[in-house]
């Protein structure tokens, strides 16, 4: 005799309750740079014809986004944000810079304002050689944040309280974590390939489940226009953002 009857759990009751009880929860975890570089990709791209695909697509809700690759099942609990600030001890203090930090200080805001939590890294100087004329200079390289990604994924596996893992990145520096993640039992990994890039590498695609993103997924996942911050701030998308038809 089947489980349910016995225990008198049938009909629409035990629709109910057996579907809230097999929700497998999921985090996406975000590599922020790795996305952001394929939609400029993108943008840059063969869609240059497209009037709707512009720099406003890069004003994206990492929340709605992952939200398209969840499988019925799945329940999102929670999506990370892994970035790191390009501020004035790395840009200097132009006024190019200032904007671009006031910008993604915004995209902050706004992604919070979802509930995306934000994990920051840092730009780190490194030395360059030029290719042309093998002169050394400086320059600055985002840090850390594969790192953070990476110790969150492990994290999250140690703490045992989801079933799920995504990955929005085409980095194959994040195979060690996910191996953790495939060798675990009852737990499931996917990868969420940015669109704008090249080719999925072979260390994703040969061992992993995966997805990828597709430009009518981003035009789909756009930020609103302006929001009230923790602070009572009014903020607004800034105007390089703004959709070609606003």
């Amino acid at each position: 005799m089947p489980l349910a009857r016995k225990v008198g759990l049938t009909g629409p009751f035990f629709a109910h309750y057996f579907m809230k009880k097999q929700k497998i929860k999921t985090v996406c975890l975000v590599d922020g740079y790795n996305l952001y570089h394929s939609v400029s990709n993108t943008i840059k791209s063969a869609y240059k014809g497209d009037k709707l695909v512009g720099n406003h697509l890069k004003w994206l809700d990492l929340h709605k986004l992952s939200q398209h690759f969840l499988s019925p099942q799945d329940e999102l609990v929670e999506v990370y944000y892994f970035t790191a600030y390009y501020d004035e001890k790395v840009g200097g203090q132009s006024t190019n810079n200032q904007a671009r930090l006031k910008r993604h200080q915004t995209y902050v805001s706004f992604l919070q304002e979802k509930g995306v939590k934000p994990i920051f890294g840092k730009f780190k100087k490194v030395t360059r050689t030029c290719k042309k004329c093998r002169k050394k200079y400086d320059a600055y390289e985002e840090k850390e944040t594969d790192v953070n990604l990476s110790v969150k994924a492990v994290e999250l596996l140690r703490d045992n309280e989801i079933d799920k893992l995504m990955i929005i990145s085409a980095d194959s520096d994040f195979m060690q974590p996910a191996k953790l993640w495939r060798k675990s039992p009852n737990k499931k990994i996917k990868f969420i390939v940015p669109h704008g890039l090249k080719s999925v590498t072979k260390d994703i695609q040969n061992n992993f489940s995966f997805s990828q993103i597709k430009v009518k997924h981003l035009k789909d996942s756009l930020l609103g226009n302006k929001i009230i911050d923790s602070q009572r701030n009014l903020l607004h998308r800034p105007n390089v953002y703004l959709p070609p038809e606003a």
